[in-house]
């Protein structure tokens, strides 16, 4: 497994939309009995062991290192939703909800669009 260990993330859910309106959702549950998985994708992922094979998550991840690991395994690099939802079994927990992921090309390309067409109002 990807996680640190394979008994270090109790319950892993991710739910995506990508820039393209596609949808991605993962959830990961380890009990004493089991370990579940269940998956549902519209972004071309095949295997969700794939998913959780190729995150390394510990306690003491960072939200931005979160939101990147996901991104670079899912190979996107813009989201229109990401919410993320890690247990660990230490019982830390780490939630994430975000709108609208763009590049900083295309936020100063928006910025300077917005001013320009205040300009042209004046």
């Amino acid at each position: 497994m990807g996680f640190q260990t394979v008994y270090e993330v109790k319950e892993l859910e991710i739910k995506l939309i990508d820039s393209d309106g596609k949808k991605f959702k993962l959830e990961y549950e380890l009990s004493k009995e089991e370990l579940e998985i269940k998956f549902k994708d519209e972004i071309g992922i095949m295997d969700p062991k794939t998913v959780v094979d190729r995150l390394t998550l510990t306690p003491d991840i960072t939200e931005e290192e979160l939101i990147d690991q996901v991104k670079r395994v899912l190979g996107i690099n813009t989201f229109s939703e990401l919410k993320i939802e890690v247990e660990f079994v230490n019982g830390k927990e780490l939630e994430v909800n975000k709108d609208a992921d763009k590049d900083k090309n295309d936020k100063d390309t928006d910025e300077n669009a917005d001013e320009d067409a205040m300009n042209k109002r004046l």
